[in-house]
């Protein structure tokens, strides 16, 4: 009996939710429902939009606090938290409450019903920080306060009631994380990815990333067009549609974000080494001590111009060329190979300058050609940064240092998709 109450309590909440917010309709109809006793919290989300509960823990809940629930786990997917976790590479449980500060500190401003009080919850003035921000800012405030925390225990923590912090407002082993939909790793109470094999063998039916991909944009439209003839929309909602809806995104900051984590990687690898003294030495007497040593950094630049790109006085072209130039002068370069490619290598050239680039071309595109040139240049590039219109073939295989390309323009990535193993950076004409 308290097994159908509770199934017949979520699926109520969802309507209730759906009544209140109808531009949610499309991802809440689309989430599964799976029912376990696994899961350590009330709810709990993964990345393939099935949601989890505990009917144990429920048995308290009204259908509101339940809607509420739902509300916040919607608002992981539609944020993209999970990817937003794996792109910053983020420890599970401190993204998990940092997400959950994003969302929370909305939700009590809409003024929603939950189970209990807040201070059961995550929100930013629980870990004494300012309202109104990111997750990406919270992960960086709850790292600090916690740099050398243990692994976090699996488990799911979602809305319900999770976090505990010390007097000074700092992060305590009871912390639970939430599942994949919420912070990437996923939790041992998931069923993984769904596949029709699976789910004819009674896998509950998830949603495929790409699948999530266009809901997500379809919840988003749906947002806006509520906005539009209503205006009842909250204002984070309406922020979170335009961001996918219309994505903009500093490239310049990206880039240079990129660039200089690739030669962060490449100068925290020390070794020893006997070219350079000890500083030392004079303790040793006439035994030379090898002494810690940074390797340098070797970027590269590889400069598509093609016909395609405008030719080769192109205003695009140039200006791209000199932002990645200040890029590479403001982490101390000391100068870097820049190779004109069209349908081949057509010049290289070491420069420590923009006003030393010399570009030649104007044929066709093939940037593999220039990556493969890059390969042959002593010592080989750690960084290689590609500008190009996007309209040229890819290596099929990862070259052995990290490439970022500067896609200009809206290039068609149906035939023109660049593999996995490049960092792509779009960049609006119309902001150049």
């Amino acid at each position: 009996m308290a097994k159908a109450s509770t199934a017949l309590k979520m699926q109520a909440s969802s309507v209730r939710i759906q009544t209140k917010r109808p531009y949610l309709s499309t991802a809440l109809f689309n989430m599964n429902m799976k029912e376990t006793h696994d899961i350590p919290a009330p709810m709990g989300i993964d990345r393939y939009w099935r949601i989890y509960y505990n009917p144990a823990l429920l048995k308290d809940w009204t259908v509101e606090e339940m809607a509420t629930c739902w509300y916040h786990e919607v608002l992981h997917l539609i944020r993209s938290h999970c990817d937003r976790a794996e792109t910053k590479g983020a420890d599970p449980l401190a993204w998990n409450m940092a997400a959950d500060c994003e969302i929370n500190d909305d939700l009590m401003d809409e003024g929603m019903k939950i189970h209990g009080s807040w201070d059961n919850y995550c929100h930013p003035e629980k870990f004494n920080m300012p309202t109104g921000k990111l997750g990406e800012y919270y992960y960086a405030e709850l790292m600090k306060k916690e740099p050398d925390k243990e692994p976090p225990p699996e488990g799911g923590g979602g809305q319900g009631p999770q976090s505990e912090v010390d007097e000074d407002g700092n992060i305590t082993a009871e912390e639970r994380t939430e599942g994949s939909g919420a912070h990437g790793g996923s939790a041992p109470w998931e069923e993984g990815s769904p596949t029709k094999e699976k789910e004819d063998a009674g896998q509950t039916p998830g949603v495929t990333p790409e699948r999530g991909e266009l809901l997500k944009r379809k919840v988003a439209e749906d947002i806006m067009q509520h906005s539009k003839s209503r205006g009842d929309v909250p204002g984070h909602l309406k922020r979170t549609a335009d961001e996918l809806v219309n994505p903009k995104v500093n490239w310049r900051k990206e880039l240079q974000s990129t660039v200089r984590h690739a030669i962060a990687q490449k100068r925290g690898m020390q070794d020893f080494s006997r070219s350079k003294v000890s500083r030392r030495q004079a303790v040793y007497g006439k035994v030379l001590m090898p002494a810690m040593v940074s390797p340098e950094c070797n970027p590269a630049i590889v400069v598509d111009t093609s016909g395609s790109m405008g030719g080769i006085n192109g205003p695009h072209l140039k200006q791209a060329v000199g932002e990645v130039k200040g890029i590479l002068q403001s982490i101390g370069s000391l100068g870097a190979p820049v190779i004109s490619v069209d349908s081949e290598v057509t010049s290289s050239k070491r420069v420590q300058s923009a006003q030393q680039v010399d570009l030649s071309g104007g044929g066709g595109t093939d940037m593999t050609m220039g990556i493969e040139a890059c390969k042959k240049i002593k010592p080989r590039p750690d960084v290689c940064i590609v500008i190009t219109d996007g309209y040229t073939p890819w290596p099929t295989e990862a070259p052995p240092f990290k490439v970022v390309a500067c896609v200009l323009g809206e290039c068609d990535s149906k035939y023109y998709k660049s593999p996995d193993f490049i960092k792509r950076i779009n960049v609006p004409l119309d902001e150049l």
